[in-house]
């Protein structure tokens, strides 16, 4: 197996340590590394048992995976999925096989958790971690404590969110017995404060110490420092106005908690929790909540800017699948020779994931893609990315960013972020962002030094 130099470091860290995480930037092969080092534990020759616990869309891209770089360990690969008796009859096929590498989502493991329990496993991966396991108390952390398990490699490129809280429940798992108290870690390295509901965590403290004692535990590459040659990510911020129907609902919204769209038509929001969404919706796709409004200011601008491409092969995310449809009808509308438009969002089977992933390709036609469903997946010969809007979270929109900014890359990875002049929710969106950006950069900074 073909290895870059950053890649072995990572294989040799994997098998040395035996329990421990690979947080590498997203778009560096994290998937490769994993199975070098699986290759180089030498299980594969004695009647292994590896579990590889990934998303429902990741299943078939590890199996693939596997298939190119490790073709021996084919015949012993089974994806455990169906009704129960199926996944009974794919555990119970598999068990008189000398190696058996099951890959699973962490919902169907769980529902055979009785089963899986029982199994002393040479390897267990979870791809993808931070999606099931920032909660000490989420159920997948308590399945993974349940396993005997001789290596455990969670894999992620976002191992925190918020701050040191987010690693703990993983530590505890790789380590229980150095991490075994939750609030002594959170009173170490975070800040605090007492408040009327309890303990409020408010960010990190004592940095360099808390990367010196996670660094046994976790190795991180990024981009810049181990492919430097590599097309740069460019973002962009363009600042554009709503229309007039626009302002009059957000602002109605935004006072009244009620605004009238078209005719007698009426949007209610009952809690400002469901004001904001209603407010992000108008902005991003005014047809979400009416389909005879217009299709609104940042999708207007998303359509002229793809206009003037060289080439329409590109990428259009947005946070509320319900605009996808919107976007293509406009798309197609505007574009004087309109290319094969795909949608990716949540509820595709793998297969069809993978058969219009190659189709937008190789035809170099349009991708509408959820923000919350870029995993797993790469369409790096776009070259453009789109955001009408974008997700609260920035490591989601980070994500869904890196499906076209991978190793194979070749070109510069253009990205525009449409944000609204005078927009409060906008506005307070980009606070909230940086905010969040900034504390866990210190983190990971300090990780990467390892």
């Amino acid at each position: 197996m073909e290895l870059r130099p950053f890649q072995v470091k990572n294989r040799d860290f994997l098998v040395k340590h035996k329990r421990c995480g690979l947080v590498d930037e997203m778009g560096l092969g994290k998937t490769r590394s994993a199975l070098a080092a699986l290759e180089m534990t030498g299980v594969l020759s004695g009647g292994a048992r590896v579990l590889i616990l990934c998303g429902k869309t990741a299943t078939y891209v590890w199996r693939d995976e596997i298939e190119e770089h490790l073709p021996e360990a084919l015949p012993a690969v089974y994806i455990v999925k169906g009704q129960p008796y199926q996944r009974n009859k794919i555990w119970r096929s598999a068990s008189a096989s000398e190696d058996a590498i099951f890959i699973t989502t962490c919902a169907a493991a769980m529902r055979d958790w009785s089963t899986l329990a029982g199994v002393s496993w040479d390897i267990v991966i979870i791809d993808e971690y931070h999606r099931r396991c920032i909660s000490r108390k989420s159920k997948t952390c308590l399945f993974l404590k349940s396993l005997k398990m001789e290596y455990f490699w969670p894999i992620t490129g976002t191992p925190s969110k918020r701050g040191p809280q987010d690693m703990w429940a993983m530590l505890n798992i790789i380590n229980r017995h150095r991490f075994s108290s939750y609030w002594r870690f959170i009173n170490t390295f975070c800040f605090t404060e007492k408040n009327y509901w309890g303990t409020e965590i408010l960010g990190p403290k004592n940095v360099p110490q808390f990367a010196q004692t996670i660094q046994p535990y976790f190795i991180r590459h990024e981009k810049k420092d181990v492919m430097p040659d590599m097309p740069d990510k460019i973002r962009q911020i363009i600042k554009i106005e709503m229309t007039s129907e626009q302002r009059r609902i957000v602002d109605a919204l935004a006072k009244e908690m009620i605004a009238q769209t078209t005719g007698d038509n009426l949007v209610v929001a009952s809690t400002v929790l469901t004001k904001i969404l209603r407010m992000r919706q108008v902005l991003v796709c005014p047809k979400i909540i009416d389909p005879d409004l217009g299709i609104g200011g940042s999708i207007e601008t998303t359509g002229e800017m793809i206009q003037d491409l060289p080439d329409p092969h590109c990428m259009v995310f947005t946070p509320f699948t319900a605009a996808m449809p919107y976007i293509e009808v406009h798309l197609k509308r505007v574009l004087l020779d309109p290319p094969i438009f795909i949608h990716l969002q949540g509820g595709l089977e793998p297969e069809e994931l993978a058969r219009r992933v190659k189709l937008v390709k190789v035809e170099r036609g349009i991708a509408i893609c959820s923000i919350q469903y870029a995993e797993s997946f790469s369409i790096q010969t776009a070259s453009y990315g789109f955001f009408p809007g974008y997700d609260w979270d920035p490591f989601v929109n980070y994500q869904a960013e890196d499906r076209m900014h991978r190793m194979d890359t070749e070109n510069a990875v253009n990205l525009y972020y449409m944000r609204y002049i005078d927009s409060v929710t906008d506005d307070d969106l980009h606070t909230i962002l940086d905010g969040k950006v900034m504390s866990v950069r210190k983190i990971l900074q300090r990780l990467r030094a390892h």
